[in-house]
């Protein structure tokens, strides 16, 4: 099909259901080096042409989607290694379109067939992919130089963005509690129970700093703006800043000096010394 343009679309889909379908779009200066096409189905559609140096096969897909049944998947790629298996040997071959696939960055095992720079993290789709591709000597060429994501990626999810960042929250907020679980046994080991205070109060959630209490030279807390402002009046002497929650029993120390390395341990430790504590 010709449009107004002067460009030649090759299509492959059916005529009453627009569902899927493929199509390649050519030039009118390179239409003239078009041999041959075939459209194979929906989602796969190839077609050949004249270069200087050797010929070039085209074969343009899109992919079921990582939700898309076994059954689906599993006949897509065999009629993909169908079409590929009739490539000559000595064509260039270009395998592009949407395949709907992760194949992250971990290239280990596969590095004849990807780099380290891939997106997300690999999934079903992204399997299937670099196997089909190290059993026909293919090079996923999206992973081999860095670039941008948004230059490797066809599509992305409008909520695959916040998944991603509650991941990660997850995973920091496990490693920051393990750091602190190790802080907690190392300063307990060596008596610095002050450490082991502060980072108590982190686990219980009770991090905050209470307001300082204003009170007179005699002791007497000063409750309102006025009666402080009045007690200022020589400055040098008068308020004494003292801290609303003092820790005035130490009993806790001998138990949390016995605090192990495990997380579940350290916890139930915690949380019985902030009920003490706090209640």
């Amino acid at each position: 099909m010709r449009v107004n343009s002067g460009h030649t679309i090759l299509y492959s889909g059916h005529d009453d259901k627009h569902q899927s379908e493929v199509a390649i779009m050519i030039s009118k200066e390179k239409i003239k080096t078009l041999l041959e096409w075939e459209p194979i189905n929906d989602r796969l559609i190839r077609a050949r042409f004249n270069s200087t140096y050797c010929k070039l096969t085209i074969i343009q897909c899109y992919a079921p989607t990582n939700d898309a049944e076994e059954e689906i998947k599993d006949y897509f790629y065999e009629q993909l290694q169908m079409v590929v298996s009739k490539v000559p040997q000595h064509d260039m071959m270009l395998m592009i379109g949407d395949l709907n696939a992760k194949v992250g960055a971990d290239n280990t095992d596969c590095k004849r067939s990807m780099g380290k720079h891939g997106c997300g993290i690999r999934n079903d789709n992204g399997e299937r992919l670099i196997d089909f591709c190290l059993n026909n000597n293919l090079v996923i060429g999206g992973t081999i130089f860095p670039h941008k994501d948004i230059h490797k990626l066809t599509w992305k999810s409008p909520d695959e963005k916040d998944k991603e960042a509650k991941r990660s929250a997850r995973k920091d907020k496990r490693m920051h509690l393990d750091n602190l679980a190790k802080r907690a046994e190392h300063a307990a080991s060596h008596g610095e129970m002050s450490v082991v205070y502060k980072i108590t109060k982190q686990l219980c959630g009770k991090n905050t700093t209470q307001p300082a209490l204003v009170k007179d030279k005699d002791g007497h807390p000063l409750s309102t703006d006025h009666e402080q402002a009045k007690s200022t009046a020589d400055k040098k002497r008068g308020i004494q800043w003292t801290m609303f929650s003092n820790l005035e029993d130490l009993d806790f120390a001998d138990d949390l000096a016995e605090i192990s390395g495990n997380k579940t341990h350290l916890q139930e430790k915690t949380d019985q010394l902030c009920q003490t504590n706090w209640s």
